[in-house]
């Protein structure tokens, strides 16, 4: 019997690790158009159960790349963002294992990006500092 008493227990050990297990989540981030990296994009975590935003979360370098240490095991939607691209979701699941997400091209936000056109106006008053 207290075999098995310790069955039970290091089998309940083994699923309480394993709920805690956490991986690396890694990624790059470029352009669709020109394939050039995106620095300082916000990369983020959601609890795709509950919608809410973990404290995990990373920039990209100034190659594109980022990295997430120890998101503990689970269901997220990974959400990148950087101003002037459209936001980028993906449904992620983490295990015991390091996530790749590979290349993330983002495409620019063309409503965002669209010209500007500055008009001027020559003022109607003068200074003029001769006495």
């Amino acid at each position: 019997m207290t075999q098995r008493r310790h069955l039970t227990t290091f089998a309940a050990f083994l699923l309480a690790i394993s709920s805690y297990a956490a991986g690396n989540i890694t990624g790059t981030v470029c352009n669709k158009d020109t394939s050039e990296p995106i620095d300082f994009a916000s990369v983020t975590l959601v609890d795709k159960e509950t919608g809410v935003f973990t404290r995990l979360g990373t920039m990209t370098d100034e190659n594109g790349n980022f990295m997430i240490k120890n998101a503990p095991s689970g269901k997220y939607i990974i959400k990148i963002s950087n101003l002037g691209s459209i936001t980028q979701e993906h449904d992620i699941t983490v295990g015991e294992t390091d996530v790749n997400m590979g290349i993330i091209a983002m495409s620019d936000d063309v409503k965002l990006l669209r010209e500007v056109t500055v008009v001027g106006q020559k003022s109607q008053m003068s200074v003029n500092s001769e006495h």
